[in-house]
C-alpha cells in the first residue's frame, strides 16, 4: 500500500474507498444528463439538415394525362408520405433551442458563467442565429411579445422540391445537363443524372419579412446560424462538442 503519512490528515487516511457526498452525486448526474441531452439535440439537427439538403428524388410521382387530345406528365412529389413542412418546423424547433440547452448544460458544469454570456452575444451580433430564434418562438406562440431579434417578423414561403442537378455537379453531370425520369412500381419515379446515378432533391424555402421580401433561402440562414452555435460550442471544457453537418 502506497504510503500516505506525508500527506495532512484529512480523516480518509485510514479508508480502503471514498463515498461521494450525495450533493455531489446528483450535480454530476446532473451535468451528465445535460451534457448528454444537448449532445441527443445535436446529433437530431445533424440528422434533419441533412435530410432536408438531399431529399430523394424517390419522392417523385409521375401522373400521365390527355389535354384537347394531347398526351401529359406531370411530375409531383409524395407529400403524403413525406411532411417537409413538419421537418422545417422541427428544425426549426431543434436550432431554437439550442441556446436553452447550452445555457443549461454550461451551469452544470460548475463553472462561473461567463461575461458577456456567449450565447447571447451570438443571438444580439448573428442575424443568421436571430432569425431562426424568432422563427422559433413564433412557433411557439404565434406571435413576439418583443421586438424581433432579426430586426423584422420572420415568415416562411411555401415550400417547394429542388432537384439537385443545378446544385454542384451531381448524378454524375454537370448544371447544365439533362435529367433523366426513369419510371418505377406504383407511379414512383427516380431522377437520374447523365452518369446514371440517382439526383438527390433539395427542401427549398424562403425566409420573407412582413412586407414578403425575400430575406434568403431559409436552408443557407439555418447552416449560417448552426455555424454561429458551433462557435459557441468551442468555448465549452474541452471542446469536444460540434454541431457536423457534412
Amino acid at each position: 500500500m502506497a504510503d500516505l503519512s506525508h500527506l495532512p490528515d484529512t480523516g480518509f487516511r485510514n479508508q480502503t474507498s471514498f463515498v461521494m457526498p450525495s450533493d455531489q452525486w446528483e450535480r454530476m448526474n446532473r451535468h451528465i444528463s445535460m451534457y448528454n441531452n444537448l449532445k441527443n439535440l445535436i446529433i437530431e439537427v445533424e440528422k434533419l439538415y441533412r435530410h432536408l439538403c438531399t431529399a430523394p428524388s424517390e419522392d417523385a410521382l409521375v401522373k400521365n394525362g390527355t389535354h384537347n387530345g394531347h398526351p401529359y406528365e406531370i411530375v409531383s412529389f409524395d407529400r403524403e408520405g413525406r411532411n417537409y413542412d413538419g421537418e422545417v418546423r422541427q428544425i426549426i424547433d431543434l436550432v431554437g433551442s439550442l441556446k436553452d440547452h447550452i445555457k443549461d448544460a454550461w451551469k452544470e458544469t460548475g463553472l462561473p458563467m461567463p461575461s458577456p454570456k456567449p450565447w447571447e452575444d451570438l443571438l444580439n451580433n448573428d442575424n443568421s442565429v436571430a432569425i431562426v430564434h424568432d422563427l422559433w418562438n413564433l412557433n411557439k406562440h404565434g406571435s413576439l411579445d418583443r421586438p424581433p431579434r432579426s430586426g423584422f417578423i420572420p415568415r416562411l414561403s411555401e415550400g417547394a422540391i429542388e432537384i439537385g442537378n443545378s446544385l454542384g455537379h451531381v448524378g454524375g453531370g454537370s448544371a447544365n445537363d439533362t435529367l433523366v425520369l426513369v419510371g418505377g412500381e406504383f407511379g414512383r419515379a427516380l431522377f437520374v443524372g447523365p452518369g446514371g446515378n440517382p439526383v438527390p432533391c433539395r427542401v427549398r424555402v424562403s425566409v420573407l419579412d412582413e412586407h414578403r421580401n425575400t430575406k434568403g433561402d431559409f436552408l443557407d440562414i439555418c447552416c449560417r446560424a448552426i455555424s454561429g452555435w458551433n462557435r459557441v460550442l468551442k468555448t465549452f471544457p474541452n471542446d469536444v462538442l460540434e454541431i457536423k453537418l457534412t
